[in-house]
């Protein structure tokens, strides 16, 4: 899946024993602004899995920070 603006974004897993890197935290819900149809959508969870893992994680430490 491409790099896209996520919004009302839910992440869990964040532990602070995992400070650093914050390797435990996942987003679980996520929507988007649909290319298709124009309109904001819910991601699946096949779509959420599918995003880079890079850029969840780059997202979720801004999300902390």
């Amino acid at each position: 899946m491409k790099l896209m603006e996520l919004f009302k974004v839910e992440i869990e897993g964040i532990e602070m024993k995992d400070y650093g890197d914050f390797a435990n935290a996942y987003i679980t819900y996520a929507e988007i602004d649909d290319p298709v149809t124009g309109k904001r959508r819910e991601l699946t969870e096949e779509e959420i899995d599918d995003l880079d893992s890079s850029y969840v994680q780059e997202y979720i430490w801004d999300y902390i920070h």
